[in-house]
């Protein structure tokens, strides 16, 4: 059996499962029908896919005598009707499977999980994590494992490690020291270390940081401080010579692969103002091990702000804006949402949004509308549609829009359904219809 049918199989086995030893469980499945035209080849194709997602959580599972964990599972089974793109027609994958329990100031959590500590930044990994926080405010965080190849992307590595250090005196006042490494056909694919924080300046002003760093040598992504030819003169030469060792200094010291800095101010509690600088190295994100790592050396960066704000309890407005320098050029983005909630209860909600890339390479202009209201008897509708502008044409044309509406209802507590329209062009398809019906079930039900 291949790796993505024995992964369906479990998949849909969970989703039809429920654990008989699991005290009071909290449970949440999901079914989805979807019918879609699904443009390729200069063709489009009908596929009908069936998908099932399922999660459990339950707390204080006695494993073993004096023992109890926390049971976490959450899956997803898939059948292709149709014609499917890969003629697969079983896929699934189990996203989340791990048990976790604590014992005072120490825990522990082994099976599939996401990892959040520093520079793991959501690592999905097979393996164990453990914590500690031997005084208060201290914290220590360990883990270890193989990365997880989700089904249809490429591999990730063979084995991770990695771990965090932090002190917290309170939520506005943290340091974290954290570090990753990943082992990939016997290479080092990444090996970094970050510092993260949270400091209040003020009372209204918070810093907040996340700093990352490639130790890999011969990492350095920094451009040449002085280009050198051959044929140089007397000057060019001492300049060279001048520069040479700002330029092994350089090459020695660890690479920066991430930077984010956020100063958010809030003098109101409607309204919250933050600046945001975010540098991102994309080549020390790319395993040594694959032969982009030669070739690539591209950085982006990114320097805006975003205003939030509550003009009234029934209406909220956010923009946001910034400058870009990427490896084509500068550019900038930028964007607006104002939204209403009216009527009694505030059933009723209106809004509008817009957005702009522009960018040496690309840039498009977006448009949408958006609105809901909830009706008696449970019943509830949506209706939103959104305009795409494209600067340059694809296939000859610049418009893609979609127009969708919902129509559910809960009929009784913790189950709902809803039925799905949707409509629109692209340029891969003038003409384009979906539907979707949906099946919810969300409660905690006691077993025995």
């Amino acid at each position: 059996m291949r790796r993505h049918e024995l992964l369906a199989t479990l998949a849909l086995v969970t989703t039809t499962t429920v654990p008989a030893y699991a005290l009071a469980p909290e449970v949440k499945a999901t079914t989805l029908l979807q019918l879609r035209q699904d443009p390729r080849d200069g063709s489009v194709y009908t596929t009908v896919p069936a998908y099932t997602l399922f999660n459990l959580q339950a707390r204080k599972v006695r494993l073993v005598k004096k023992m109890e964990a926390d049971v976490v599972v959450s899956s997803w089974g898939r059948i292709n009707g149709g014609d499917p793109v890969d003629r697969g027609y079983l896929n699934g994958d189990i996203s989340l499977a791990y048990l976790e329990s604590r014992a005072g100031p120490f825990g522990v959590r082994a099976g599939r999980q996401l990892v959040f500590d520093g520079v793991a930044r959501g690592a999905h990994l097979d393996g164990i994590a453990a914590s500690a926080r031997p005084w208060e405010g201290l914290g220590v965080s360990v883990f270890a494992g193989a990365p997880v190849v989700p089904l249809l992307q490429d591999h990730r590595g063979l084995a991770m490690a990695g771990g965090r250090v932090s002190w917290r005196k309170s939520y506005d006042t943290q340091l974290g020291i954290s570090a990753l490494h990943v082992l990939e056909q016997g290479r080092h694919a990444h090996q970094h270390v970050g510092l993260d924080g949270r400091t209040a300046l003020m009372r209204m002003l918070v810093l907040s940081w996340m700093v990352r760093w490639s130790t890999l040598p011969g990492s350095s992504t920094l451009l040449a401080l002085w280009p050198r030819t051959k044929d140089g003169g007397d000057l060019e030469a001492m300049l060279a010579r001048a520069v040479a060792p700002a330029e092994a200094l350089q090459r020695a010291l660890p690479s920066l692969a991430e930077a984010d800095l956020a100063l958010s101010f809030q003098p109101l509690e409607a309204l919250q103002v933050t600046a945001e600088y975010r540098r991102t190295s994309l080549s020390l994100f790319i395993p040594r091990s694959s032969i982009f790592s030669v070739f690539s050396a591209e950085q982006r960066d990114q320097l805006g702000a975003t205003v939030a704000t509550r003009i009234r309890q029934w209406l909220t407005f956010d923009v946001d804006a910034a400058a870009l320098s990427t490896a084509s050029g500068f550019g900038a983005q930028g964007g607006a949402r104002l939204a209403t909630r009216l009527g009694p209860r505030r059933s009723t909600t209106l809004g509008t949004q817009a957005r702009v890339l522009k960018v040496p390479s690309s840039g498009f202009l977006m448009a949408r509308a958006f609105g809901s209201q909830k009706l008696p008897l449970g019943l509830s509708t949506t209706v939103d549609g959104d305009v795409y502008l494209l600067e340059k044409p694809v296939h000859g044309q610049r418009f893609t829009a979609m127009v969708s509406w919902t129509n559910g209802i809960m009929f009784r507590p913790g189950w709902d359904v809803a039925l799905q329209v949707a409509a629109g062009s692209s340029p891969l398809a003038t003409a384009r219809v979906e539907a979707l019906a949906r099946v919810s079930y969300n409660a905690g039900i006691p077993l025995p």
